[in-house]
């Protein structure tokens, strides 16, 4: 499932935050992994020590792909797998995704939290832009991983997968149940119900509940059970089911942190309607809202 790895870093030590996580997927899908860093046009000038700014990035960057190298070996990655890097000029997030293009990448790696230095990426404001213009599977990473998983060389145990009911919100169930398969992680599908008014329209005081929520939450139940039992059958793969109450975003994320989740696998959107998460929405406020690391799954083209 993911073959080629791009994982975009700006030099700074924010942005290496998701080396681990690519270095731990590739190493169990036996991935090719590409470093690449792009130095805007106007930051491509002589330093005041007299080194080029493309000299230095460029030489980050190859010190860089020989600590994956050798690093990955203890997450598995062998010597026989190829792992290159790419320095770009121009726009970043652009040379990203066509770079992402050229090299046929299946998943992108970044940081969503950049450097505060104007010599440095605002990773923030780039991975936004991929997010809204790409169709490959984006990892978006927050924060470190904790020295415990560093050190077992383990760091994705827990995987949480946001269901919404919908077929479009279903898409990122292949690459979860794939990763979970393949790191050996535990999977866990949630359901948020948010409360409803009278009318049916989403209440803004979560603490008044007048919909009929015993008849929804069997519903929620039954269906993460029927999701559940599909992947078993297809893939042996046990998992777990949640149905929580909240507003979604809010809910996945504290879930996540309070469950020591590793990874919150979802799609980008869902289905609108009145039972449907929007899934756009969700996604983006759980980026902001929690530090747990998210795939950000597009669904196919129809």
């Amino acid at each position: 499932m993911f073959e080629r790895i791009l994982v975009a870093l700006d030099g700074s030590k924010s942005s290496e935050m998701v080396l681990p996580y690519a270095e731990e997927i590739a190493g169990k899908f036996h991935s090719e992994v590409s470093l690449v860093g792009v130095l805007e046009n106007d930051k491509a000038s002589i330093t005041s020590t007299g080194i080029k700014n493309n000299d230095i990035l460029y030489l980050y960057l190859e010190g860089k792909a020989k600590e994956v190298a050798e690093q990955g070996r203890e997450f598995g990655i062998e010597a026989c797998h190829q792992i290159t890097f790419k320095l770009l000029t121009g726009n970043i997030a652009q040379n990203i995704l066509s770079y992402s293009d050229e090299i046929n990448a299946d998943l992108i790696g970044l940081t969503s939290r950049g450097a505060s230095s104007h010599e440095k990426w605002v990773l923030g404001n780039v991975s936004a832009k991929i997010l809204r213009a790409t169709n490959k599977p984006v990892l978006l990473v927050r924060s470190r991983a904790g020295e415990a998983a560093l050190r077992e060389k383990r760091i994705v145990k827990k995987i949480l997968l946001p269901l919404d009911g919908s077929e479009i919100g279903e898409s990122a169930i292949p690459v979860a149940e794939s990763l979970a398969i393949n790191l050996g992680a535990q999977l866990t599908l949630i359901h948020v119900l948010e409360p409803l008014t009278r009318s049916g329209m989403y209440d803004m005081n979560p603490g008044i509940q007048l919909d009929n929520l015993d008849n929804r939450d069997v519903e929620a139940k039954a269906y993460l059970a029927k999701v559940s039992a599909s992947i078993k059958a297809r893939k042996g793969l046990e998992s777990s089911v949640v149905v929580t109450m909240g507003y979604h975003a809010s809910e996945i994320a504290d879930y996540a942190k309070h469950h020591d989740i590793d990874l919150i696998a979802m799609s980008t959107h869902g289905r609108t309607g009145l039972m449907q998460w929007v899934f756009g929405s969700v996604t983006d406020k759980i980026l902001h809202y929690g530090d747990t690391p998210v795939l950000v799954v597009r669904p196919p083209k129809t």
